[in-house]
């Protein structure tokens, strides 16, 4: 009630042509009138049924408020009436008013067309900006597309006052959109540097290349179910190349732990990735991610199992020189000639022999390789054949 005697006292001043205040406010009450039609309109039905409710349970309301009760539906009558009227007087001046919103909206709508276009050109979308200087682009145009966001919304308003069409401003609402969704990669890729980070910051000895390969498989998912307006853009192709980077580093950081690996392989893994450390007790694994494996992953490969291969000859010389080292060779003059040869003073023909004939590791007691042996010297009794007449035999010579 209060509501109508306001509209209807209002309405019986004369607003005049330059007081642009008086306009905009009996314009909102016009307004306020036109919006809140349907919604009187359907309180009248059950405001009868419940004056009837009272009375049929025979419940007594004073007579002032009765009569107000029934006096509402003709003063609303009358409120859109007078609305009506105050509407057609204001014509002329409403007029005037939509030539001033049309043109300040038109200035705004160039306003944004230039934000738009400047946005798409500098905001961060490109992945060696860096997060530091990504966040303070971020919050800067946070900033601006806020203040748009208000303007837009005092015009739309405006707009919808003086009855005319009110603009959507889409452009702004997917400026909006698009900068939430690059702070969210941007929010992944310092994740995933802090992770990286720590796993550079690790020394070469406390290094866990399974708990770091799950972890870099769990963030290579997260970066895969990220909105895919964002895999559009730079920044979510330079943080897909991070973790494919260091997905593809971590089984060859994996391999270079092989206990195989000497000076000689490290040297060349630095030769192949044009790239220096000092392999020491304070030795991280950043120093190695620095060579970027994951570039040279055929050449790291290769090397890994050139030491693996050589380690297995390393033990196979190993035992060789300790097979010789436990051996003693002993020679004597041949009797006719002089020369010095080679005599079964001890076991060691026999043990290389049989060493030879497939049991490196099969060492023979010296006692079995002694039994059944002659005690003669090698060579002996051929050269007791010779001197009896038995013709030589050509291919001794």
């Amino acid at each position: 009630m209060i509501f109508l005697t306001t509209v209807v006292s209002y309405f019986n001043i004369e607003v005049e042509e330059n007081d642009q205040e008086k306009l905009i406010e009996a314009m909102t009450y016009v307004r306020d009138v036109r919006l809140s039609q349907d919604r009187i309109d359907n309180l009248f039905v059950p405001l009868k049924g419940i004056i009837g409710l009272l009375k049929t349970f025979k419940i007594s309301m004073p007579d002032e408020t009765i009569e107000l009760l029934e006096m509402i539906p003709f003063n609303w009558e009358d409120t859109n009436k007078v609305t009506l009227n105050a509407r057609e007087s204001l014509g002329p001046l409403q007029s005037l008013q939509q030539e001033k919103v049309r043109e300040k909206t038109e200035n705004f709508k160039s306003v944004i067309q230039e934000f738009c276009s400047l946005f798409h050109e500098e905001a961060p979308f490109q992945f060696e900006v860096g997060h530091e200087n990504a966040y303070n682009k971020i919050n800067s145009y946070h900033i601006h597309i806020s203040a748009l966001e208000q303007e837009a919304l005092e015009v739309g308003a405006s707009q919808e006052l003086f009855e005319l069409a009110v603009t959507p401003w889409r452009s702004i609402k997917e400026c909006r959109v698009e900068l939430g969704y690059l702070k969210l990669a941007w929010d992944h890729v310092q994740l995933v540097s802090d992770i990286f980070q720590s796993f550079r910051n690790t020394l070469w000895s406390a290094v866990d290349v399974e708990a770091m390969t799950d972890q870099t498989k769990k963030l290579q998912k997260e970066v895969k179910m990220l909105n895919k307006a964002v895999h559009k853009w730079d920044v979510h192709a330079g943080l897909t190349s991070l973790v494919a980077a260091m997905s593809v580093s971590l089984p060859l950081v994996n391999d270079l732990r092989d206990e195989a690996m000497r000076n000689r392989h490290w040297s060349q893994l630095m030769s192949v990735c044009g790239k220096t450390f000092v392999m020491d007790e304070k030795l991280q694994l950043d120093a190695l991610l620095r060579l970027e494996l994951d570039k040279f992953q055929d050449s790291v490969s290769e090397i890994v199992e050139r030491a693996r291969a050589e380690i297995k000859i390393d033990l196979q010389l190993q035992k060789i020189i300790t097979t010789w080292s436990g051996l003693a060779l002993f020679y004597q003059p041949f009797k006719a000639t002089g020369v010095q040869i080679l005599i079964h003073r001890s076991c060691s023909c026999r043990l290389l022999r049989c060493r030879h004939r497939g049991h490196p590791d099969r060492p023979i007691p010296p006692k079995k390789l002694l039994e059944g042996q002659p005690r003669r010297a090698p060579f002996e009794g051929s050269h007791r054949r010779s001197h009896q007449g038995d013709p030589p035999n050509p291919t001794s010579r």
